[in-house]
């Protein structure tokens, strides 16, 4: 058949993919917040990821080992008792919802490689692009700072986004991957463009001061370089860092002084020395609630109701033991260390280091996902849907990394088969409930300077305004 099970998946995977791609610097909802723009991006492709979730429905082999499997059917069910118990009717079903289709979206990815094996390499070439795309814009605010002569701020520098904060939370995933195109095209030419784009997404995050990078990475470049079959990683970044570092200087003290460009709060040793920007006192007031209902938590995106704060605690772990309770906390832990021990033994067989270019895959996933989780302690990683959205993503390509090896196991019993088509049921009611809630306050997203009422922004689903 010319429109076979494999070509459909791949051509409906890759339209979904290429709206990933020009989702950030691209405007595809006029007179929306940029955070509103990335959310209904997100809502349209859980929608879009439908055909694909019925194929994979209809294929008879197993994605998630059992003890994973049982270990999220858990943690479902204690998110929607504490979603029953929550004073909130609405919202906690759309945080449980939104969970659903992030986890319906990293079992696409899987099954989409597992029609074709190149779809990984598609997945980290998309990555790159996308931080191309935001390095041409950076250079684009630059090129309009030196035209113009206007103050040269940080802010500049988000590159598309709408907070450095948020663009940081993309570059704690995508630095770590950029390693791999250093030491895996071809020619010589292309390996230094690849570094070059390194340095210069360096460069970025050096400039624009989030913490949460800096932090991150180099708690994760400290770890790898523990090991000699990652260590490689580490140093790459590390010239990565020297390069970028390099180009900042010259940026500020080179260029700028020699075209008289006025310089506004670009100062990186007041970034490194300030506060915890209130995260105290919002770690503080959660724990309070985790005190107060221990076991059930508060219910899902309940934070987002506490007057005085943001819509998060900038935590994850404090966030998740706040919103869905204890339990809920300590069964995603033993998920996360059931991961990490399967990811282990892989990285232990000989097998796994014999072919080259898949163990640097692995290395470039894991530190993605290391560095991401560490950025997740102070700040919102999980929140944010274009982090969502490529967590979810990283996730489904490392663990179609790790399992490509094993061999492929069929799924036999009415209990997997029930389990798989109530999963499958679960994600279709939450794409198509998330759309029509989407469609419902449309309207009402509206842009900072063409809203009537101020009201308060607090980022978490939507940009603005409290739940109530």
């Amino acid at each position: 058949m010319i429109f076979g099970k494999k070509a459909f998946a791949l051509a409906w995977g890759g339209i979904g993919l290429l709206l990933l791609v020009v989702t950030p610097a691209y405007r595809l909802w006029e007179a929306r917040a940029w955070l509103d723009q990335i959310r209904l991006t997100e809502i349209l492709l859980f929608v879009w990821m439908l055909p694909m979730l019925l194929l994979m429905a209809l294929d008879q082999q197993r994605l998630i080992a059992r003890p994973l499997k049982w270990q999220l059917w858990v943690l479902l069910c204690l998110g929607s008792v504490s979603a029953v118990l929550s004073p909130f009717s609405m919202w906690p079903w759309v945080e449980l919802g939104t969970f659903v289709c992030l986890v319906g979206l990293c079992l696409v990815v899987f099954f989409a490689q597992q029609q074709d094996a190149r779809v990984s390499g598609v997945i980290i070439n998309a990555m790159f692009a996308v931080v191309v795309l935001l390095l041409t814009t950076c250079a684009a605010s630059l090129a309009m700072v030196f035209s113009a002569k206007i103050e040269l701020r940080p802010w500049i520098l988000v590159a598309g986004f709408d907070n450095p904060r948020w663009l940081g939370q993309f570059q704690a995933i995508s630095l770590p991957v950029l390693a791999l195109l250093v030491v895996s095209l071809k020619t010589r030419a292309r390996r230094t463009g690849a570094f070059l784009v390194l340095a210069l997404w360096w460069s970025v995050a050096i400039i624009q001061g989030s913490r949460g990078v800096w932090v991150s990475m180099g708690a994760t470049m400290l770890l790898f370089a523990c090991f000699r079959p990652t260590r490689w990683w580490s140093v790459l970044q590390l010239q990565g860092v020297v390069v970028g570092a390099v180009l900042c200087a010259l940026l500020l003290w080179v260029l700028v002084p020699l075209y008289d460009i006025p310089v506004g709060a670009v100062d990186l040793a007041k970034r490194v020395s300030s506060g915890s920007a209130g995260r105290f006192p919002m770690w503080a007031h959660a724990l309070e609630g985790i005190i107060q209902s221990p076991l059930w938590g508060m219910g899902p995106m309940s934070f987002q109701a506490t007057p005085g704060f943001p819509g998060h605690p900038h935590n994850a772990l404090i966030q998740i033991a706040y919103e869905w309770g204890i339990p809920a906390l300590c069964v995603l832990l033993a998920s996360f260390f059931t991961l990490a021990v399967m990811t282990w033994r892989k990285c232990n067989d000989e097998a796994l280091w014999a072919d080259v270019s898949r163990s640097f895959r692995v290395t470039v996933l894991l530190a993605s996902l290391l560095a991401a989780g560490i950025d997740a302690m102070v700040s919102g990683v999980i929140v944010m849907p274009y982090s969502q959205m490529w967590l979810a993503v990283v996730i489904g390509v490392l663990w179609f990394q790790l399992a490509s090896s094993a061999p492929q196991v069929e799924v036999h019993g009415v209990v997997d088969r029930a389990a798989k088509g109530v999963f499958g049921v679960l994600v279709f009611v939450s794409a198509t409930g998330l759309a029509a809630l989407a469609g419902h306050q449309y309207e009402g997203l509206k842009s900072l300077d063409l809203r009537d009422v101020p009201g308060r922004e607090s980022p978490r689903f939507w940009y603005q305004g409290s739940i109530q």
